[in-house]
């Protein structure tokens, strides 16, 4: 029985580090997205602006690594768990 929930916790942790790297990905993209329309705008506002959104998308990319990182360790543990009961 624990074996089972030990796998059924794994895949929603999988499927949740999956999650993390989407956002990831897209908070990336929108870095990209601003860099860009920092070269484009003309007034010093709207470059500030950008910057400030960059700095927020760094800041959640972090946040995002690092809930990856815990589900990926706590992925393993279950792992050693399951193989250490079979």
């Amino acid at each position: 029985m624990a074996h089972d929930i030990k796998e059924m916790e794994d895949g929603i942790l999988e499927r949740e580090v999956r999650h993390e790297e989407d956002v990831i990905n897209r908070k990336r993209t929108d870095e990209n997205v601003h860099d860009v329309q920092i070269e484009h705008d003309d007034t010093k506002l709207m470059k500030d602006l950008h910057k400030e959104e960059i700095k927020h998308d760094e800041k959640e990319i972090a946040r995002e690594d690092e809930k990856a990182a815990k589900h990926e360790e706590k992925i393993k543990e279950n792992e050693k768990a399951i193989h250490d009961v079979k």
